[in-house]
């Protein structure tokens, strides 16, 4: 069996082989996206609220005065 070039110069078999990659990986680089979204996420809300019990000491601390 010769192999076949198709008019990009790619043979059937480096396709398949690309297209079975492609399959793989893209639901793995989801995943991973949307862990990093997630932890992204997190630390704002983290950062938030470590603001906000900021701004509550000082104003508690000024009262205090």
């Amino acid at each position: 069996m010769t192999a076949r070039r198709s008019e990009g110069g790619l043979t059937l078999i480096q396709c398949l082989l690309l297209m079975t990659l492609i399959a793989l990986l893209g639901p793995a680089m989801f995943h991973l996206l949307d862990a990093n979204r997630r932890l992204a996420v997190q630390a704002i809300r983290t950062r938030s609220a470590e603001a906000l019990a900021d701004g509550g000491l000082e104003l508690a601390l000024a009262h205090l005065e």
